[in-house]
């Protein structure tokens, strides 16, 4: 269990005279130097504690896994992006819980083939899908089986990169069934270095040659010990990327890396889908831009953003693409808003 008693002296130390007065939980997460030291209470006993682990059958056939933590009658569901499985987000939902003690439960869902879910291809490490709208359909199935209950409210969303995708294309399908989105870094549409359609093209054209399941060119499977964070790209926090790193190398079953044609397919026809039908979107949106996103095209989320009736975008200076996984000063901030959302 995390140390609560050390929580006023950390906020002391951080904040100064300024918020001795206020309660423990005041610090909107734990900081890094005590993450540092407790990750794996939080990891493991914490989490054990406060979350359910359980699987629904999708549409393939096969065995997709989700995190259910908390209680309540007003869910937060997290959708975590490219490979993420969903122990990764424990931090996050820690910190939702102390935030937001009146909302729950906050279920963690893991896209189809991650995590600890079955894998849809032959390859067990490569991202894949068996379908261009695997994920949309799948979250579906979800949503019909464990969020659509008479005691719950409308859920509101909290998505990451591929998975704000999936809360795009469901506020499409479902526009009356969403209470809103918080989209961070989401994926329109990925950054690529050729023209989109073009790449659809070779990616399309690798489906219909019988290598769908291939490893994208540049973007095979690396073993999860031979990644440095001197060459990630995606946070600045050194601790917290050592921690996901750890989690990953203790619990290999659950390491995904690398795509394949046919998720690179289908994520650019999903997004494509989710362009062209914005009109339907009444859900209400708030989309976390960073400033050094390697990953996503930032203007397509924007160009977005600005099609939608209740949408606004805010950009984050310094931030990368995993906005959850960064240094406390900036982390803090994002916390801030998705809590603010929450909140409304």
């Amino acid at each position: 269990m995390l140390r609560k008693k050390t929580y006023p002296y950390l906020c002391l130390v951080l904040a100064f005279a300024a918020i001795t007065s206020m309660p423990w939980g005041s610090c909107l997460a734990v900081p890094e130097a005590e993450l540092s030291i407790n990750w794996r209470s939080l990891y493991s006993d914490w989490q054990k504690s406060h979350c359910k682990w359980s699987y629904y059958l999708s549409g393939s056939g096969k065995k997709s896994g989700f995190a259910m933590c908390g209680q309540g009658r007003r869910p937060i569901v997290i959708l975590p992006g490219y490979s993420e499985p969903a122990l990764k987000y424990m931090e996050t939902v820690h910190d939702l819980m102390a935030a937001v003690p009146d909302a729950g439960p906050i279920f963690v869902w893991e896209l189809p083939g991650q995590g600890t879910g079955d894998r849809l291809g032959y390859t067990p490490v490569l991202v894949h899908v068996d379908k261009d709208f695997r994920y949309i359909d799948d979250f579906l199935t979800f949503w019909d089986t464990e969020l659509k209950k008479p005691e719950f409210a409308k859920p509101v969303i909290v998505a990451h990169s591929t998975g704000a995708l999936v809360a795009f294309a469901a506020s499409e399908r479902r526009p009356d069934d969403l209470a809103g989105i918080m989209a961070l870094s989401p994926l329109v549409r990925p950054n690529l270095p050729m023209p989109v359609n073009f790449v659809y093209f070779i990616a399309k054209s690798y489906h219909h040659l019988g290598f769908g399941e291939f490893a994208v060119w540049g973007q095979a499977s690396r073993p999860i010990e031979n990644q440095k964070f001197e060459t990630n790209k995606s946070t600045d926090s050194t601790i917290r990327w050592n921690i996901s790193h750890n989690l990953l190398v203790e619990s290999p079953q659950i390491f995904t890396h690398g795509i394949s044609w046919d998720w690179l397919k289908s994520m650019i026809k999903m997004g494509g889908e989710v362009l062209d039908n914005s009109s339907k979107i009444k859900t209400k949106i708030q989309i976390i831009k960073p400033e050094k996103d390697f990953y996503v095209d930032g203007s397509s989320s924007e160009s977005f953003c600005k099609s939608l009736s209740r949408c606004s975008w805010v950009n984050i200076p310094g931030d990368k693409h995993e906005t959850l996984q960064l240094v406390d000063k900036r982390r803090d901030e994002v916390l801030t808003r998705i809590t603010d959302f929450l909140k409304q």
